[in-house]
């Protein structure tokens, strides 16, 4: 049954009704929620953070407000793991993802500090590659940009301890004095 969204199309040049096929074809390839391969194929196709998924981008699409984070359309920009680097290799000052996931934040009502901070260990876990903590910090997991706005939200102090930790180790590259250990609660 062919939807009235079909025709809108993703900041990646996807129709919508092709993103549909591809998270379908997902969802049974890798035996997961058609839910969730509709976020996943979602967040490929426009490169955004903490927009809540699928329904939520096609909201934004539908009112013609849906950020354009691809700089080249997609044909034209190289496959696979090249194309995350051809994509952010060409953005403008202020629009890669870190930047659009800040703005985010301070709209849910996280803090501009935390938001900062927020921002700067998402970017670090990108530019300096980390192996680890990316379920945790990544732009490249469909859920944790919301997971950090969500705990920036609820503990924003064992956040602010927990991000200004990953900055100062590079990810727990370098050796500190002390593993990490969550800020003890007070009683």
């Amino acid at each position: 049954m062919k939807s009235s969204d079909d025709s809108l199309v993703f900041p990646s040049g996807r129709s919508v009704a092709r993103a549909r096929q591809d998270a379908k074809r997902l969802a049974k390839k890798e035996g997961i929620p058609l839910n969730e391969a509709l976020d996943r194929v979602a967040f490929e196709n426009t490169r955004l953070l903490g927009y809540g998924g699928w329904a939520q981008l096609l909201e934004l699409l539908r009112a013609g407000e849906c950020p354009n984070a691809f700089p080249v359309p997609v044909d034209r920009a190289p496959k696979g793991a090249e194309l995350d680097i051809f994509s952010m290799a060409s953005l403008a000052p202020r629009q890669y993802p870190w930047d659009h996931w800040e703005r985010i934040a301070i709209e849910r009502g996280v803090s501009e500090e935390m938001a900062s901070l927020g921002r700067a260990v998402m970017r670090e876990h990108y530019q300096h590659s980390w192996d680890r903590f990316g379920d945790e910090v990544s732009m490249h997991d469909a859920h944790a940009p919301r997971r950090m706005i969500d705990q920036a939200l609820v503990n924003p102090e064992a956040c602010r301890a927990r991000w200004t930790w990953l900055l100062a180790t590079d990810g727990d590259r370098v050796d500190t004095d002390a593993p990490w250990a969550p800020p003890a609660r007070e009683t």
